[in-house]
């Protein structure tokens, strides 16, 4: 038998798929029973709809039937990365080692729901600057529009006057057009911390191009 936590990813995840839908979150009581249903979302479809076909997959899917009531629906412009950006408060991010392989899972709040991105890759040598960096391109990602790209071109940590920084180097593409992006953060107490934060100071700068 799955358990929770592997059960509510899977329903998060087919929440996602849901046309409009961005992002999901499920909170459960005692008796595991679903009692919040957060959803981020474009604003293509009326929230109604969207409330409509969150339980349809739910009941057919999960058979687990939810009142329309618990489902909240957050709607935000489709292409709106700029606006999308200011909003996101990095929470953690923590690295699990299985076997030969490395990930990275990033929490974050969006309008007060939080959320998170994963990525999995090989446990290489630098393998911890690439999932984290990845794991929180991840988290935009899923905030993009259609014609929106972004790409992890490199990352290096290195020391400057006693004082060790992330960079992070990236390349947002939008249609045809190609910006390349370069994020610094100062390394504190955890290095992870910084390549998250690195990797969000690049993407900020998207707001200006």
């Amino acid at each position: 038998m799955e358990s929770l936590s592997v059960m509510l990813e899977s329903m998060e995840n087919s929440l996602v798929q849901v046309q409009g839908v961005i992002s999901s979150k499920l909170v459960v009581d005692e008796k595991d029973q679903i009692i919040e249903c957060h959803i981020v979302a474009d604003k293509k479809r009326h929230a109604k709809q969207i409330s409509k076909d969150i339980q349809t997959v739910l009941a057919a899917k999960y058979e687990q039937l939810i009142d329309h009531r618990v489902i909240s629906v957050a709607q935000v412009a489709n292409n709106s990365l700029q606006e999308m950006l200011p909003r996101i408060i990095y929470k953690s991010v923590e690295v699990t080692k299985h076997g030969q392989h490395l990930t990275a899972t990033v929490k974050y709040a969006l309008q007060d729901v939080l959320f998170e991105g994963c990525y999995t890759d090989v446990a290489t040598k630098n393998g911890e600057y690439r999932v984290v960096a990845n794991a929180t391109l991840e988290v935009v990602r899923k905030h993009l529009s259609t014609n929106e790209h972004i790409v992890l071109e490199g990352f290096k940590l290195h020391e400057i006057g006693g004082v060790q920084i992330a960079n992070a180097v990236l390349t947002f593409m939008r249609g045809r057009q190609e910006f390349p992006l370069v994020g610094t953060a100062v390394v504190t107490e955890h290095a992870h911390d910084a390549y998250v934060k690195s990797v969000l100071d690049a993407l900020n700068r998207v707001l200006f191009v």
